[in-house]
């Protein structure tokens, strides 16, 4: 009777039984430890907090080169492309007098706290002066945010140079803001 349990080890034992081991051992390895060359995953995307926002306009003082056209309707459009929907209208029908309009129907907007910020304007007939980007009006703007209370006048103003103006010139304005995640606004 030959004696198995004597045998000596072959260079192909030896070998087959290394890779054998280390095709057991290398997965172990590697799921825990993170390979250096492979990139982090991303961050989840931020879900945007929607809030209620109101808007409110009122016409400077001396404002009204149009007597004519003071009660037709003020447009007024908030643009950020990073958002959905990218675009809000607000209208603004109802009014005290010829100068200070009521806040307009509440829309649900998202914040903007880490986006692109919004930008606004509106398009008031009775502020035309003969040149279309004149009635492209960006001061005198309120916004009021409905769950939380916060109402500020915004004071951004500068020149309209968004893409999406419909009466771009050197007279259109527009102003800038920001909803923030704790229902503030800012525009600074």
């Amino acid at each position: 009777m030959r004696n198995l349990g004597k045998r000596k080890l072959s260079r192909v034992d030896i070998y087959i039984f290394a890779s054998i081991l280390i095709l057991l051992i290398l997965p172990i390895c590697t799921c825990k430890k993170k390979n250096p060359t492979t990139p982090e995953p991303p961050d989840p995307p931020v879900e945007p907090t929607y809030y209620t926002v109101q808007l409110k306009y009122v016409r400077p003082p001396g404002s009204i080169l149009r007597p004519d056209l003071v009660d037709k309707i003020v447009g007024v459009s908030v643009v950020n492309p990073n958002s959905s929907p990218d675009h809000f209208s607000f209208m603004f029908m109802d009014k005290t007098d010829d100068y200070n309009f009521n806040w307009s129907e509440p829309q649900q907007m998202p914040d903007n706290e880490t986006s692109i910020i919004y930008s606004m304007w509106g398009i008031d007939p009775a502020r035309w002066d003969g040149r279309d980007d004149s009635a492209v009006v960006g001061n005198t703007f309120f916004a009021r945010v409905k769950e939380t209370g916060f109402e500020k006048q915004l004071t951004n103003v500068m020149q309209n140079n968004n893409p999406r103006c419909p009466y771009p010139g050197p007279d259109a304005r527009m102003v800038q803001w920001r909803l923030m995640k704790d229902g503030t606004i800012r525009d600074d």
